[in-house]
């Protein structure tokens, strides 16, 4: 049975990929909803019991959008916060878990900290909890994972959605070419690589790299020596950093003959950085990585390459030497946008939670 309380969001502390993702969120349920009460956590896990406890008793619909290390690098805080998730579920449901990733799903050596089999066991018990919540992913693979792995059964699987009204292809672009990589900095990002295509490509394009060193990580002395190394090596290839760009600044960066480079060693579920091209209508070029091929069958815009640096370079220069082929994966970019946009995702959401939301709706 449905409960008629007020619904409550508990979304990621902003500032990474999952955390801007619940702003969105949050933006789009008040619009269908009315009346939304948010909790959002914190890095430092201020107020995690508080917001357990809160979770856990709360008499209506609770949707959670959580990262492994919502309250930072606190095994104890983050088990903590999936177990009063998985409580509500037992108490007063509905209860819906967006999961952006599992511990089984990451490259170890790339997470930018140092993971032991206790956070390891820690991660794999939190995610338990919640596994028998109505559970929405972005990943084939991480969809296969929470099936096959922790037995759960409600697994909604679509690809991450897209912002509407923020670009209409209708001609070819003018303007000189532009490769860009944008989102926050970690070490599967593949910046190294980025790079290295910025050098190889030197004079033929305009190079930008976007974004900022994730919070969270850059808690630790390792990861803060790679975004040393990383930004020295951008200087001397020429590449333009710009540090974290606002959605009406990305509008004005992301015109003309662009392309987006995600060269990625690994994906931990979805790329929030994709999204950021394909809301604008700009064809990317990925690894050949599950989480981008799934994209590709779903219709996006994407290109994907072998994970060499002349594969990487060999699919920038082709897109943008063939101005058809480059207009072609824009309008792909734009039709994928407006089957997946988040008018669709939260109507889906709020159907399988079994709240169809109030006269706020709002269609297309």
């Amino acid at each position: 049975m449905v409960s008629s309380g007020r619904s409550l969001l508990l979304t990621n502390y902003r500032g990474g990929g999952i955390g801007d993702f619940g702003l969105s969120l949050e933006t789009h349920l008040k619009s269908r909803l009315g009346e939304l009460e948010t909790e959002e956590t914190s890095l430092d896990g201020r107020g995690s019991l508080r917001q357990a406890l809160h979770s856990a008793t709360h008499r209506g619909p609770l949707f959670a959008n959580l990262g492994l290390t919502a309250w930072g690098r606190s095994g104890v805080r983050n088990f903590l916060g999936f177990t009063a998730v998985g409580v509500h579920q037992s108490l007063s449901p509905p209860t819906t878990v967006i999961v952006h990733h599992a511990i089984e799903i990451f490259d170890l050596h790339e997470t930018g900290y140092e993971v032991s089999r206790l956070v390891e066991a820690g991660a794999h018990a939190a995610l338990r909890r919640v596994r028998k919540c109505d559970l929405v992913v972005f990943s084939p693979r991480l969809s296969e994972i929470m099936t096959d792995r922790y037995g759960a059964r409600r697994v909604w699987l679509v690809p991450l959605p897209g912002e509407l009204g923020l670009t209409q292809v209708t001609s070819l672009p003018a303007g000189p070419p532009k490769v860009v990589h944008a989102g926050y900095w970690a070490p599967y990002k593949g910046i190294e690589r980025f790079v290295q295509v910025a050098e190889r490509m030197k004079g033929r394009a305009e190079f930008l790299l976007g974004g900022r060193p994730h919070a969270a990580l850059s808690t630790d002395d390792g990861f803060r020596q790679k975004v040393q190394h990383w930004t020295k090596q951008a200087t001397e290839a020429g590449v333009r950093m710009t540090g974290y760009l606002t959605p009406e600044q990305l509008d004005l960066e992301l015109t003309g003959s662009t392309v987006g480079l995600l060269p990625y060693t690994s994906v931990s579920g979805a790329s929030a950085s994709f999204n950021l091209f394909a809301d604008r209508g700009v064809p990317v070029v990925a690894t050949d990585l599950p989480e981008f091929r799934y994209l590709e069958s779903q219709g996006a815009g994407i290109r994907v390459a072998s994970p060499t640096l002349d594969g990487f370079t060999s699919a920038v220069e082709g897109l943008l030497n063939d101005r058809e082929q480059w207009l072609e994966l824009s309008r792909r970019q734009a039709e994928f946008v407006r089957r997946f946009s988040w008018d669709q995702f939260v109507g889906g959401l709020l159907s399988r939670s079994g709240n169809g939301g109030s006269s706020h709706s709002r269609g297309e």
